[in-house]
């Protein structure tokens, strides 16, 4: 998974998203832009991903490390989209980086395999089991009580460093659930402003009841959902649900790269 690829990376082609006009000096994640955008969480610094612009103190990014993102270089797309976003994070925001496939896990967390149904999550001292019943979409934690806490870092230059080795590094394992991550970063304290999720997948049969059911959390908790298709037009009904029942921001990203913003009705 680490091994560098030959394919070319597509390059994002903004087609619906227009620049802010409150961008501060010099590039697009400078200090002092932010407001007035759909899926503003308000308030602290910026972050732009996947041409998503947000302003916000505390932001979860929930990203898919799935086995499918080896799929016409998507992986690759999105390491350069999150590195690109991580890296221009101001001092002013903490943020968290929350993993998945079957399992869930933080970034910097050792995730190991055993046969294809069984995976091990360790955390420094800690080690949380994830088993399937049903396959790729079946995963949950063996011990529903000791679910683990997701942490805020704040993006000092030294923490920022870390997360792009990792971001980079981290290999992908086998499987799909979205509830697991999206709680973790639901559950967070204090809560996240802005969620962004990001999967290449669907949830399994039950998507789009997951999605009004954690919709309805985030919005009872004040918590904006921003998500991105990647490369799967079958995920548009349960994310573009998501986003909207939390005043989010749904984005498809086509095949070649192209980022189109969606508006559901």
């Amino acid at each position: 998974a680490n091994t560098p690829s030959p394919v070319a990376i597509p390059v994002p082609k903004e087609t619906a998203v227009e620049p802010s006009l409150d961008f501060g000096a010099g590039n697009d994640f400078g200090d002092g832009w932010g407001g007035g955008t759909s899926g503003d969480g308000g308030g602290g610094g910026g972050a732009s991903f996947f041409n998503q612009k947000v302003t916000a103190e505390r932001i979860a990014y929930v990203i898919d490390y799935s086995l499918s993102m080896k799929a016409k270089n998507k992986i690759a797309l999105m390491k350069a989209e999150l590195s690109k976003s991580i890296g221009a994070l101001p001092d002013t925001v903490d943020y968290s980086l929350i993993f998945f496939a079957g399992p869930a896990w933080l970034a910097g967390d050792t995730v190991t395999q055993h046969g294809t149904r069984e995976f091990t999550v360790g955390s420094g001292s800690k080690k949380y089991e994830w088993s399937s019943t049903r396959g790729a979409h079946g995963f949950g934690p063996l011990n529903q009580s000791d679910v683990q806490q997701a942490k805020w870092i704040t993006a000092s230059e030294d923490e920022l460093k870390k997360s792009l080795k990792i971001i980079e590094k981290t290999p992908m394992v086998f499987g799909t659930v979205w509830r697991y991550p999206l709680e973790m970063a639901l559950n967070m304290d204090p809560t996240p402003d802005v969620i962004f999720f990001m999967t290449d997948g669907l949830a399994g049969g039950d998507a789009n009841q997951l999605a009004a059911k954690l919709g309805e959390i985030a919005r009872r908790e004040g918590i904006i959902i921003n998500t991105i298709a990647l490369m799967e037009p079958r995920a548009k009904e349960a994310m573009g649900q998501l986003a909207k029942e939390t005043d989010g921001v749904f984005t498809m990203v086509e095949s070649d790269g192209t980022i189109k913003q969606i508006d559901i009705k």
